[in-house]
């Protein structure tokens, strides 16, 4: 490592701020902005965090890569004509692994996916959420080539839905933790918890995460890892989303990425001030309009903010199209027969995690996964659990007109008397589509998550479910 004049010294400072040498640095950011299936929307902010971070880690004057050449900054998810699947991602991480002694730093955006054994996945270009053991990165590859590495400072950065969980799984017998010398500190840095969703905020160039990591790195002076994360947790607990999360060991949580301030886009919170709490070389004062972006995922989920309630990306506000809280489901008459291009039956279940319910029609609905976070009086509770793969999509968030609103996905299957078939991480405010014969159709809409049915001690999700004829509505999510 390198004192605050970048000279290689071979040594972390007892004291201050690491400052890397950047020629025998290496960096790979990874982001993954489009999709083949139907059940990861596209991301556009993904482009953006890569640009960004490739500008700030190679600014002229302040970048880690100033003085170095610019191809120890690898960027993958960038360049439409290059694949971004394992085999780009491993080749690219081999030659950083290789090549760093200082420092090796690890970036992913985009999609994060949950499997059936409850594991982070990364989701790439061809991703298939229902084969997410095949077709996405798992966390565990990024987590062993970590390890393997020679550097002395080693880093994951991870913004997408529950990348908590690269934290939770960092025990005193992980690889990242128990990696013999000349490992001097391991850092982790995710953009929310492993069971809450990553946000975004509508019309922003960035996502929330990465645009808070962005202003961080353009503050007056330069802030060490564990600085820029309680900058971020500042910035995330004041657009009331999830927390950031950190943990590693040793002296990584020095490291700076930058010499100085770098550009970054403008903050649309109102400017404030505030004192970082730690050490005295820490305590300078920092301006606070650093939030910015995120995207639209799924299990990883990049919902989209607006004045402080969340939408589904390019989707209409559910309010305007829907009351928050949908009326009481309303009951055919008997001698109702179907209408052409209209509801016969809307029927409201709410079903407890791992169990089923049936409407009187006949349509059963199983809930095999979900996760939630509940915000109320400037707190946030998260909740979750289940089997199922919970990749998804925006969140939005319903009210109980008492102060409180909760954001969350659920993985469903539902079985007609003509059909069966799987929905992954639909939010509230979503909806999946069930054709069946004779033009006849069955529409579940999520309506909230909660992590207490009455009368249970279980989670569980509500739903709106329409049986019609004629001309099906369209869904949000693809039913299977």
């Amino acid at each position: 490592m390198s004192e605050a004049d970048g000279s290689a010294t071979g040594e972390v400072p007892r004291a201050g701020i690491w400052f890397p040498n950047g020629a025998t640095s290496r960096v790979v950011l990874i982001g993954a902005s489009t999709f083949a299936s139907k059940d990861l929307p596209d991301i556009p902010a993904v482009r953006n965090n890569l640009e960004d971070l490739k500008a700030a880690f190679l600014h002229p004057r302040h970048g880690l890569f100033a003085d170095t050449r610019p191809e120890h900054c690898t960027v993958l998810g960038l360049d439409e004509k290059e694949a971004l699947d394992q085999r780009a991602i491993g080749g690219a991480l081999g030659k950083a692994r290789a090549a760093a002694d200082d420092l090796l730093l690890v970036y992913y955006t985009g999609h994060g996916l949950v499997g059936d054994d409850s594991k982070l996945h990364l989701a790439l270009e061809h991703t298939d959420p229902d084969q997410t053991g095949f077709t996405a990165l798992p966390l565990s590859v990024l987590q062993r080539e970590l390890a393997s590495a020679r550097a002395a400072a080693r880093v994951l950065i991870l913004d997408c839905c529950f990348s908590g969980r690269a934290v939770e799984a960092m025990g005193a017998n992980h690889p990242l933790v128990s990696a013999p010398p000349p490992t001097r500190g391991v850092y982790v840095l995710t953009s929310t918890s492993a069971n809450s969703l990553s946000m975004a905020r509508k019309g922003h160039r960035n996502s929330i995460f990465t645009g808070a990591l962005l202003q961080a790195l353009a503050q007056p002076e330069p802030l060490s890892l564990g600085d820029v994360y309680q900058f971020v947790r500042h910035t995330q607990r004041v657009l009331e989303v999830a927390e950031p999360q950190t943990g590693g060991v040793g002296d990584a949580h020095r490291v700076a990425l930058v010499r100085g301030p770098v550009p970054a886009g403008p903050s649309p919170v109102p400017q404030r001030w505030w004192r970082l709490p730690r050490r005295r070389s820490a305590s300078r004062w920092l301006r606070g309009g650093v939030l910015v972006a995120l995207t639209s995922a799924g299990v990883f989920v990049y919902a989209t903010l607006d004045n402080g309630t969340a939408e589904p990306t390019s989707k209409p506000t559910p309010s305007a199209t829907r009351p928050t809280r949908p009326p009481e489901a309303r009951q055919p008459r008997p001698a109702e027969r179907p209408t052409e291009g209209k509801p016969y039956a809307t029927r409201k279940l709410t079903v407890v995690l791992n169990k089923t319910k049936r409407t009187p029609e006949g349509v059963l609905v199983g809930v095999n996964g979900l996760v939630g976070d509940i915000y109320h009086n400037g707190s946030k509770s998260a909740f979750g659990g289940g089997q199922g793969q919970i990749g998804g999509s925006s969140a939005a968030r319903s009210d109980d007109g008492k102060g409180a609103n909760t954001s969350g996905l659920v993985s469903f299957f539902v079985d007609t008397s003509a059909r069966g078939c799987r929905a992954h991480g639909v939010a509230i405010g979503e909806s999946a589509v069930v054709p069946g014969p004779s033009k006849e159709w069955t529409k579940v809409l999520v309506v909230d998550v909660t992590p207490k049915v009455p009368g249970t001690d279980e989670m569980g999700a509500t739903f709106e479910v329409t049986q019609g004829r004629g001309p099906a509505p369209e869904g949000d999510k693809t039913c299977a």
